[in-house]
């Protein structure tokens, strides 16, 4: 078995030495104002938003029971397509815009 040499310590000591320091870099990291938006501030992309929120829009355009959400893109804009079950029995598709949640004609 081949033993270390004194090149292959000293590179072992190196990398235990720059594992001990890295908590303390992303620490000062996470502090900087150059890492994002500051804390409480939501930044919401296409697409993000919760089940709630879209039941609510959905429901203001026709009652009923969503059966599935599908995320997808028409024109160059993100839609949700949203499939109702209607009170009547009868499925009705309403597609939402992805970003303001508003109604879009088909």
């Amino acid at each position: 078995m081949k033993g270390f040499t004194a090149s292959s310590s000293a590179c072992a000591g190196l990398i235990l030495t720059i594992a001990s320091m890295a908590s303390p870099i992303e620490g000062a990291l996470a502090g900087s104002p150059h890492r994002g938006p500051s804390p409480g501030v939501v930044i919401r992309r296409p697409g993000a938003h919760s089940f709630k929120e879209i039941s609510a829009a959905v429901a203001r355009e026709t009652p009923g029971r969503i059966l599935r959400i599908r995320e997808l893109r028409r024109g160059g804009r993100q839609l949700y397509m949203v499939r109702v079950l209607r009170s009547d029995g009868k499925r009705r598709d309403v597609l939402l815009d992805a970003v303001t949640l508003a109604p879009v004609d088909k």
